[in-house]
């Protein structure tokens, strides 16, 4: 899971922070002057680790869609949602 924070709820007022969790589930924190600084930021985090909706297949359906958005998202998704299939 990713988010941006208002620095105010975390006791760093005038920054946005990005709380996010790596690949290997390690919790990460990096703070920013502006809130586009930090949408720019997350997403490229989310590039990076392949989060991405797939486009390549405008004719797709559901089901193969779901499975893969569910194994593009496994770094951010927990794992009873992953084998709720």
């Amino acid at each position: 899971m990713a988010s941006i924070i208002k620095g105010e709820k975390r006791g760093r007022p005038g920054t946005w922070i990005v709380d996010y969790r790596d690949a290997g589930k390690k919790r990460h924190w990096r703070t920013f002057a502006s809130q586009g600084e930090a949408k720019a930021f997350l997403r490229s985090i989310l590039i990076d680790e392949g989060v991405t909706f797939c486009t390549e297949e405008p004719e797709i359906t559901f089901e193969p869609y779901a499975t893969k958005i569910i194994a593009s998202r496994a770094a951010f998704v927990k794992e009873p949602t992953r084998d709720n299939n």
